[in-house]
């Protein structure tokens, strides 16, 4: 842009914002913006004010430009440049930033000027906390690169996070150039160069990776033009760092290249657990170092004497990587070595060392020993739903134990066949008996975790077989175990997750709201492993049916991140859940791949997709969906319970009111067996909906006001406010206008508040039909 064109922007700018800022003098310019220094007269301040260059900001469009400046402005670190304002129209776009004294990392690195070890894991510790802080609130940076770094007093901060994306979201292919739309090609991961849609968090991991190579070596990992840099970043790999400045100690060295993997899933897999390696490192690493030295802190003679104090006090971060770095390790070390990866999410590396553990075991002939690790990889693939695999891994386990004295892992096989036969089998008598003899074992051998899964597995036998209030209370029992901290951290994950899975079975959200709380602080040391993904996708549920959507859809989102394909069966009630946001938002193209995500993973996406045909005009399909999934007599009643008012809703608008009315009844058997609140509501709607279409308006008013104190009782408002909906059709049919006015007063300014654009939409059809 020559000079001419500078005091366009310049002048154009002062002309849309002249009350508020006066601009003294251009700071820099890019691919992306023009920076200008100005003074902020409302608040006396200096401030960095960039404007997008005018084709950019008429391909975003303002709404689209706000919208992620507002979630870019939640961020609140001290290793982030925050957003102070924004705004703009047509051509021109802007924002300000604190104007920070001090330069960029990338005029720090051009002046050729290698900088201390120490020095450079300072920086590299401040933009993985910042990294970290972003990726938490569901902001990814996409463009991290030394031009997006300011130094100022030794400190780093990024700028610009939640811009990149915003712009390659939105950017033509024409525009899509360095440093513009998909990240700058020196820093950008394979993904990114290969223009990969689905890019997530880690990309900004790569680029971290390749900026920490840039802060250690002084050169990026590539050379090239733009077009040979992505074809690197795809297919090379970059000279090992220690190999290009010897000093690196080990160490940091792999920790950069672990950033720099090709593949996502083998990278580190959140920027807070590189912060830990690097907070670990940070009092040895800044001095030359021999192979395995500087990975044991002080104190300790060995990495593997560290490994096994990490692990004993639940450090899995540092627990992986000084085993890691142990070398050659014994059977009961891979074992360590194996649960320290699952718990960091590195489903993969968790199998592929247990597996090396078994055979060493084997080789030792402790068959005792293979056996434990024979039971958790059964268990594994299990997750994976390869069920055949577990199986045969699970008789591995029956062949070592054959003969052996009584010991726990007995117990846990036991426990094991146990679930096998409930879940899988749906045999619940064979069930209850082996998990009794599991909790025989248990007590025998002294093993509480044993003992406190095989009391929960029998609540939850109990409560399939109807026997809700026993059942639930061996299920509060156990969950008062795992709150006290009795257990281990993987036994009180399970019977958390058991815990709130029963609580949504028989649709006591109260109750699962509760323990939810109670055991928040449990997880907030294992912040990095796959249970709080569990722990997210039940809090993603709590949250939408409770009516925060926005809320439901991040944790929902933040799940199936953080799940992958380590859980693939649990990211898949993520994905569903995700697609009950978009379902309810009205967005039914979104909900539609939501849920065939969901599908893929293994979770039947029903009711959801049966009630999107039915929303989509649809209705033979929908019919045929949930008519399909309710032919299966074995399914539980609880798992009926969750289809049958969505078949009624489906038959009514059919014009099969005997189907409708048939499903009514049997979800008020269920509901009666069950005894609860969210059954009982549903059953009173799904009356209320069937006597409407019976011409029984009076029979309908009554069930539909029991419906709705109940629904309300319950804080279910999404359903109160359908209840109240179904309500006023009542009331007019019999004659009562004003009542019915009221009501679908009340039903729309609940679903104004829940964004629930669908039911707002039918809501309007109906005023103007009556």
């Amino acid at each position: 842009m020559d000079q001419g064109a500078r005091g366009t922007v310049a002048d154009r700018l002062d002309d849309t914002i002249r009350q508020h800022y006066v601009i003294e003098r251009e700071l820099g310019r890019g691919g992306m913006a023009v920076v200008f220094l100005a003074h902020d007269l409302r608040h006396d301040r200096p401030v960095a004010l960039k404007v997008l260059h005018s084709e950019l900001a008429s391909t975003l469009g303002p709404e689209r430009f706000q919208r992620e400046i507002r979630l870019a402005a939640r961020l609140q670190h001290p290793h982030i440049v925050p957003v102070f304002d924004s705004g703009g129209s047509g051509s021109v776009l802007w924002y300000t930033m604190p104007y920070v004294a001090g330069h960029s990392l990338s005029a720090r690195l051009g002046t050729g000027e290698l900088l201390s070890i120490a020095e450079a894991m300072r920086i590299l510790r401040d933009l993985a906390g910042a990294l970290a802080h972003a990726h938490a609130q569901g902001v990814i940076h996409r463009d991290v690169k030394p031009g997006n770094v300011l130094i100022s007093d030794g400190h780093a901060l990024v700028m610009d996070f939640g811009i990149a994306k915003v712009i390659s979201d939105a950017a033509d292919p024409e525009l899509t150039q360095p440093g513009v739309a998909v990240g700058t090609p020196a820093y950008m991961a394979p993904e990114q160069a290969g223009a990969d849609p689905d890019v997530d968090h880690r990309a900004d991991i790569y680029a971290l990776g390749a900026l920490g190579y840039a802060l250690l070596t002084g050169e990026p990992p590539f050379r090239g033009t733009p077009s040979e840099l992505m074809v690197a970043h795809t297919i090379r790999n970059p000279e090992p760092v220690d190999r290009r400045r010897p000093e690196v100690p080990p160490a940091l060295a792999q920790l950069v290249m672990t950033c720099l993997q090709k593949e996502p899933s083998q990278r580190w897999q959140s920027a807070k657990e590189v912060r830990a390696q690097l907070d670990e490192l940070m009092g040895f690493g800044t001095q030359p170092s021999t192979p395995g030295a500087g990975l044991a802190p002080a104190g300790f003679a060995t990495a593997l004497e560290a490994g096994r104090t990490a692990f004993e006090r639940y450090d899995w971060a540092a627990a992986f990587e000084h085993l890691t770095a142990a070398g050659e390790l014994e059977p009961g070390d891979l074992a360590r070595l194996a649960e320290a990866a699952w718990w960091l999410g590195r489903g993969n590396e968790c199998m592929r060392t247990r597996e090396r553990a078994y055979a060493a075991y084997v080789r030792q002939g402790d068959a005792q020993g293979a056996a434990a690790i024979a039971i958790a990889v059964a268990e594994d693939y299990w997750h994976w739903l390869a069920i055949s695999v577990g199986r045969g891994w699970l008789r591995r386990a029956e062949r070592h134990l054959a003969g052996l004295p009584e010991s726990r892992e007995h117990g846990w096989l036991v426990r094991l066949q146990a679930s096998l036969a409930m879940e899988l089998e749906r045999d619940l008598a064979r069930a209850l008996e082996l998990t009794e003899r599991a909790a025989a074992i248990a007590e025998r051998v002294g093993d509480a975790d044993l003992g406190t899964l095989s009391l929960q597995d029998r609540g939850r036998i109990l409560l399939a077989r109807g026997e809700i209030g026993q059942g639930m209370a061996l299920i509060d029992d156990a969950m008062a175990a795992a709150v006290a901290g009795d257990l281990k951290p993987r036994t009180t994950g399970r019977v958390y997750c058991n815990m709130m899975t029963a609580c949504d079975q028989i649709g006591d959200y109260r109750r699962a709201a509760e323990w939810h709380d109670a055991a928040s602080q449990w997880g907030e040391p294992h912040s990095d492993s796959p249970y709080p993904g569990i722990c997210r996708v039940h809090r993603a549920e709590l949250l939408r049916l409770r009516g925060d959507l926005p809320d439901a859809e991040a944790e929902a989102r933040r799940a199936a991140e953080e799940l992958g394909d380590h859980l693939p069966a649990i990211a898949g009630e993520a994905y569903y859940e995700m697609g009950e946001v978009r379902l309810r938002l009205g967005d039914f193209e979104r909900a539609d791949a939501l849920f065939r995500d969901a599908h893929l993973r293994g979770r039947h996406p029903l009711p959801g997709l049966a009630l999107l045909r039915l929303e989509q005009g649809q209705t033979a399909a929908a019919r045929h969906l949930i008519d399909r999934a309710l032919e299966d007599a074995a399914i539980p009643h609880y798992q009926r319970a969750r289809l049958l008012p969505a078949r009624v809703e489906i038959s009514l608008a059919s014009n099969a009111v005997a189907a409708a009315r048939a499903a009514a009844e049997e979800l008020e058997t269920i509901a009666k067996r069950y005894d609860s609140a969210a059954m009982h509501a549903a059953a009173l709607t799904a009356f209320g909906m069937v006597e409407l279409a019976e011409g029984k308006p009076d029979a309908a008013a009554a069930n539909l006001r029991r419906a709705h104190r109940l629904w309300l009782d319950i804080e279910l408002p999404y359903e109160a406010a359908r209840s109240r909906v179904l309500l006023a059709r009542a009331y007019e049919a019999l004659g009562h206008q004003e009542e019915a006015a009221l009501e679908l007063d009340a039903a729309s300014v609940a679903f104004e508040r829940l964004g629930a654009r669908a039911e707002l939409a039918k809501l309007g059809g109906l005023r103007q039909a009556s």
